[in-house]
């Protein structure tokens, strides 16, 4: 078929590699004048594999001498450094972040080529084999799906930055080379001729190589997700821990300066130094600082404490209703980042509410059936997107922020629980379940 199907035979194999590149780079940190130097790679690599493919000698070749065979590796193994180059020019990358792209275009490249040639070798007889452009077309389509859902979807916003593991890297580039001198074997072999379904386990073996391959990449791209993640959820935990030290502190002592003061008050009303009304007032203020929620959790009243005193001098009207002996099982530390978190998150979305009637916050701890149920609800304006159940953070950068979240989820999940959330019609409501026996 010479119609609209036919690709050329030249320019199959530099689009195999040249579409999961770009659809990396496309996700990733890009330099000034990305598309002159996306565009100048791309003809860069045509021309550089033209004259590689030159030079490479035909699969019966390869082995008849030594020579040939070291120059068989070479034409391929160039593949990988001029993809690092690439890379390198085209976005902002360290070796090891632009070594692992380079492994995935060629590995995605080989898996969609092994998979086509499989396609062709047994799906067509051999009048029908000018249908073969068509399994090209198919091949790099099934290459960029690939690219997207292992890489692309993976990646987001913050590209390969979080792989640093040169461990890892050096364990993939062993794979490759082993794939590259497997692949050829294969080659070799079919080459001289042999049986059908010899070949098909030969090329179903290339595949599954790849396969091994992409899924070191992957596994190596979400593990170090989840390292960084543990790692700031684990921090965030800490310096909550700090934070309620403080708090508890700061809290004890303005307890004990408000004591002294409502003494001092009464002393000066019983003398009349000072009009009644002021000192009123004054003894208003002072309870106002004075007033510490007991919910029978001192951690947990130490937390409302703060919070409660931080609404009230935002203009938020915070109602609680908590039965803080419930939450023992949750350490200081727990206690202080799950409930910090929540309500921190409930005051950032409700102080700058136009509607003053809308600035209300509303939490409560309560048992019921045998689950220990946490409730915070709120207003809020705009609009709150919600990814398993979880809102995701607003901030520019994904990658380094929104813990706050991640660590409450972390806190309940330990303790068995679950946590959700809903947001409709500018009301956000937070829910959080704990068995009754982890109580």
């Amino acid at each position: 078929m010479d119609g609209a199907l036919e690709l050329p035979n030249r320019l199959v194999a530099p689009l195999s590699y040249m579409i999961p590149f770009l659809m990396i780079m496309g996700a990733m940190g890009k330099r000034g004048y990305y598309p002159l130097r996306a565009l100048g790679s791309v003809a860069l690599f045509s021309v550089c594999f033209k004259m590689l493919r030159m030079l490479q000698p035909g699969p019966a070749e390869v082995w008849s001498s030594s020579t040939s065979l070291l120059l068989f590796l070479l034409v391929y193994t160039s593949v990988l450094p001029l993809v690092v180059l690439m890379t390198l020019f085209c976005c902002s990358a360290s070796f090891t972040q632009a070594f692992f792209c380079a492994g995935a275009v060629y590995t995605i490249q080989n898996l969609s080529f092994i998979l086509g040639t499989i396609a062709k070798e047994n799906l067509l007889s051999g009048s029908a084999q000018n249908f073969g452009s068509f399994f090209s077309w198919v091949s790099i389509a099934f290459g960029a799906i690939l690219t997207y859902l292992l890489f692309v979807r993976k990646i987001g916003g913050e590209g390969f930055e979080i792989v640093t593991s040169k461990g890892a890297v050096i364990a993939i580039s062993a794979a490759l080379f082993f794939n590259i001198v497997f692949s050829e074997v294969c080659n070799g072999i079919t080459a001289y001729g042999i049986r059908p379904m010899q070949q098909l386990a030969l090329r179903t073996s290339q595949a599954g190589l790849c396969v091994l391959i992409l899924y070191m990449e992957y596994e190596l791209l979400l593990n170090r997700r989840f390292q960084i993640e543990a790692a700031a959820t684990n921090q965030l935990i800490r310096d909550k821990e700090r934070q309620y030290e403080t708090s508890r502190e700061a809290i004890d002592a303005i307890n004990l300066k408000c004591h002294d003061i409502r003494h001092q008050i009464r002393r000066l009303g019983d003398a009349r130094l000072v009009d009644p009304t002021t000192l009123d007032e004054i003894a208003l203020a002072v309870n106002i600082y004075d007033a510490q929620i007991d919910s029978g959790n001192k951690s947990l009243d130490t937390i409302l404490t703060e919070k409660s005193l931080l609404c009230d001098s935002l203009g938020i009207e915070f109602t609680c209703s908590a039965d803080g002996s419930r939450l023992s099982f949750f350490s200081d530390a727990e206690l202080f980042s799950l409930f910090g978190n929540m309500l921190d998150n409930a005051i950032e979305a409700t102080r700058d509410l136009e509607d003053e009637t809308r600035r209300v916050i509303t939490l409560g701890v309560h048992l019921n059936a045998g689950l220990v149920t946490i409730h915070e609800e709120n207003y809020f304006a705009g609009e709150i997107t919600l990814v398993d159940g979880m809102p995701q953070s607003t901030k520019h950068d994904p990658l380094n922020h929104g813990y706050g979240f991640r660590s409450m989820r972390t806190i309940v999940e330990k303790h068995d629980g679950v946590i959700g959330c809903t947001a409709d019609d500018g009301v956000f409501c937070l829910d959080i379940a704990i068995p009754l026996l982890q109580a």
